[in-house]
């Protein structure tokens, strides 16, 4: 899967010693825009230069009590067949949303997603793929929110493998800064030492500037 780094070569132009970081070869150039790119995420616990094809599975336990009485609407063959069965076993409500992990903490004008596709394993046994073309599906990417329309046969217990895009198709400046610092302290122990150089850089200021720019990126969420 291909993986488009937070900042380009162009975001370290100007920087100190960028014109060494300049002078990498493209691939070096690329691997340690990357490195950084993904050391930042791994900070923030957090999936932000846009991705696809990625895939959460979440057990279905999350119902919404103010629409508990609209769950009870015609359902078409499988839901009517699985429904009964449900309640048969004591699962007497269908799952009406689910929250994605990854969204965007800020800047939520910069990001975009998409679902690519949503299947359920039942926990009466198999399994059922949702048709996304109606439109029927609401995602909210600012959230992370998924919520399924009325009938759609989810109860408490069933598996959703669900697979999506998303990530900052414009990175806000303070990530690429933060970036930025990430990639000039990468070099400052992996490039610049062999080089004689970089000793006149300051670590823990940059340290410290990184982890002010990602504070509002980190993940606090007590679920994760």
């Amino acid at each position: 899967m291909t993986y488009t780094p937070l900042i380009s070569a162009g975001d370290i132009s100007g920087l100190p010693l960028s014109n060494v970081i300049a002078a990498l070869s493209s691939p070096a150039q690329t691997q340690l825009l990357t490195d950084a790119s993904r050391a930042v995420e791994n900070y923030c616990g957090r999936l932000l230069a846009p991705f696809t094809g990625h895939v959460e599975r979440h057990r279905a336990q999350m119902t919404d009590p103010d629409a508990q009485a609209d769950i009870y609407v015609p359902l078409d063959l499988q839901g009517t067949l699985g429904t009964s069965r449900a309640r048969s076993l004591g699962a007497n409500d269908l799952v009406r949303h689910v929250f994605l992990k990854e969204y965007p903490p800020v800047y939520p004008e910069m990001w975009t997603g998409s679902i690519t596709a949503i299947t359920v394993t039942h926990a009466i046994g198999g399994a059922t793929t949702l048709d996304l073309s109606s439109g029927s599906l609401t995602y909210h990417p600012e959230t992370g929110q998924i919520m399924f329309p009325l009938g759609t046969y989810i109860v408490i217990g069933d598996l959703l493998s669900i697979t999506y895009a998303g990530g900052y198709s414009t990175v806000p400046d303070d990530l690429k800064r933060a970036t930025v610092y990430e990639a000039i302290e990468q070099g400052m122990v992996d490039i610049f030492p062999a080089m004689g150089l970089g000793k006149d850089l300051d670590m823990e200021m940059l340290t410290r500037k990184k982890a002010e720019l990602l504070d509002p990126y980190v993940r606090d969420d007590e679920a994760w």
